[in-house]
């Protein structure tokens, strides 16, 4: 059987930074897994333009980072491919196959356990394929490719819909591509994709052509990576601007997880979202979406370090009650919570003040009397609970949070507090010494309560000198136990929840009762509201912000305080700033 050569008009190679740090070997084997089928559909070179790197600029190897890289001058990105995220892997299926059901990444390692320098999924320079996961991808796409062909009836767009029908799978092929690789596809890759196909009909028949065709386009790195390279100007110090294809992709995929929808498609086309007016607009349609909460189902639990129901594990000794269900419910609560907080007011100090929370009937026991039911049921079959205004409010004190930064049998004082510093505060505290003994004495009748002990242990100047700057966050919240319950005895004695956030000097009075008081104080602090710029900044670049950015971070957090506090404004501050759609060429290879 013959297949399509590799095209002859490659773009030249001017720099190595795509084979730096993304797993080559693992893209190769990918793209090569279909028996050779598909090499003429996946030219890395072609993915190459001058300065192009892969998710950063790279280090040498697979893994590498190139940490010791300067800081770029000017605050544009480097030109680069940004892998998809399994999110947003699953939401771009779903797209294609009009199946909001499927979840094809439920058999990929996790992302989780690569997470960026900050926390976030998303980050560019961490979303690398390995072998094994190359293997994993090859495999979902023959699923979906499968899947397909079952459905050719209902995808193809065509009546009587078959895949024996040439001109019917071209016309597939022509809106299918546009999706799955994030921009309409040339002339050249149509009649390519179009000759594979005929390459399956002339082997056996049309659904065989129609399932290659479709697992090569799942196969390529156009599908698993969204290029942001741009337009090269005759200036080589100038930043490139994105073509208006990429700029609609880096919108929807940084909003709403997914593929652009049509009217941003049109606005592409049309050349339209080079206009920083159009692309407001389009910007604020979008957050109007309730697709847009996917972009926040994102960001606050990797932000704030939320553990997902699929790893988070408790003593069934200790709590027989917590199953997988409940573990569920948890992550589906926070997602509930902030579908509410972003269909309200959006703002941060709701988000860490709100008196209410979601549960089911496997999780609504954490919450026990302190809670009351109001009837009201979200389309996940969460209700919402109205919270005791004196043992609960907002996020930090919802189950997802606590149960998170705790052990699968106790509370943790130390990394709930360590969270709140470096997650709020943008506050890095000192590494902790090799030689460090953390055991902590067993309670006696004079050192009962873990914060005891803990003090205790830890009076020396050394020890105290670090833990007096994070530490008593966590105390704030020590009323809570390793799922979230709340308590008020720990080994019988009274628990003390009194602190002193020493490194919110923005505060004028930075003492606190407990994590009521605490979070309220948080939600008022200018620390705060500019690591939370930062930390959404983070996010939506997909990067560690640079010196260069900081005149952009300073602007985001005005116009977040002008807006009241709107985490919806923040986010498109951020998306609209020309920053987004400019990147700066690498011009060292």
């Amino acid at each position: 059987m013959s297949h399509p050569e590799p095209p002859t008009d490659t773009p030249p190679t001017t720099t190595r930074s795509l084979h730096r740090g993304l797993g080559i070997g693992a893209l190769a084997l990918l793209s090569s897994a279909a028996a050779g089928c598909y090499s003429g559909l996946n030219d890395f070179d072609a993915l190459e333009g001058s300065g192009l790197s892969a998710g950063d600029e790279g280090g040498e190897g697979e893994g590498s980072t190139d940490d010791d890289a300067p800081a770029p001058s000017h605050p544009a990105d480097a030109p680069r491919l940004w892998r998809l995220t399994w999110t947003q892997y699953d939401q771009t299926v779903q797209e294609l196959l009009d199946d909001p059901s499927l979840r094809p990444s439920v058999a990929f390692d996790d992302d989780l356990l690569i997470n960026g320098e900050h926390g976030f999924t998303n980050e560019a320079r961490s979303l690398r394929i390995s072998d094994r996961v190359a293997r994993q991808l090859s495999a979902a796409a023959e699923d979906t490719a499968q899947r397909v062909v079952e459905r050719q009836a209902d995808l193809l767009p065509c009546q009587p819909a078959t895949a024996d029908d040439a001109a019917c799978v071209a016309t597939f092929i022509e809106d299918f591509g546009r999706t799955a690789w994030h921009r309409p596809l040339s002339s050249q890759e149509r009649a390519r994709l179009v000759a594979l196909y005929e390459a399956g009909v002339a082997e056996t028949d049309g659904s065989l052509g129609l399932a290659m065709v479709v697992e090569a386009m799942l196969r390529s790195p156009f599908f698993l990576f969204r290029s942001e390279v741009g337009q090269p100007t005759s200036d080589p110090s100038s930043p490139w601007t994105l073509e208006p294809h990429e700029i609609a992709a880096a919108l929807s995929y940084a909003l709403w997880n997914r593929p652009p929808d049509a009217e941003l498609r049109a606005a592409a086309d049309a050349g339209q979202l080079l206009d920083p007016e159009v692309r407001e607009q389009q910007v604020r349609r979008m957050m109007d979406d309730p697709r847009a909460h996917s972009a926040f189902f994102t960001f606050v639990p990797d932000w704030l370090g939320l553990v997902p129901a699929s790893r988070m594990e408790k003593d069934l000794a200790k709590f027989p009650q917590f199953t997988p269900q409940t573990a569920e419910e948890i992550e589906q609560g926070t997602r509930s919570f902030l579908a509410r907080v972003l269909s309200t007011d959006g703002r941060l100090d709701t988000l860490l003040t709100a008196s209410y929370a979601f549960a089911g009937p496997d999780s609504a026991w954490i919450y026990g009397e302190q809670a009351t039911p109001t009837g009201e049921v979200d389309q996940a079959g969460l209700e919402r609970i109205e919270l005791e205004t004196d043992t609960r409010l907002g996020l930090l004190t919802q189950a997802s949070f606590l149960a998170s930064h705790a052990s699968a049998v106790d509370s943790s004082f130390v990394n709930r507090g360590l969270v709140i510093a470096e997650r709020l505060g943008c506050f890095t505290p000192q590494p902790v010494p090799d030689d460090v003994d953390a055991t902590l004495p067993e309670p006696n009748d004079e050192l009962r309560t873990a914060r005891e002990r803990f003090e205790y242990a830890t009076s020396s100047p050394a020890c105290f000198g670090c833990h007096e700057t994070f530490t008593p966050l966590g105390f704030a919240f020590e009323t809570y136990d390793a799922v979230g319950g709340h308590r008020t005895l720990d080994h019988g004695a009274t628990i003390d929840t009194t602190g002193h956030a020493m490194i919110f000097t923005d505060l004028e009075d930075p003492s606190f009762a407990d994590g009521l008081e605490l979070s309220a104080m948080l939600a008022g602090s200018e620390r705060v509201h500019a690591c939370v710029t930062r930390q959404m900044f983070r996010y939506v670049y997909g990067r560690e912000e640079h010196e260069a950015d900081e005149a952009q971070l300073e602007a985001a957090v005005q116009r977040f305080r002008e807006h009241d506090l709107d985490l919806r404004e923040l986010m498109v501050a951020l998306v609209v700033d020309q920053n987004f759609i400019l990147r700066t060429p690498n011009t060292e290879d």
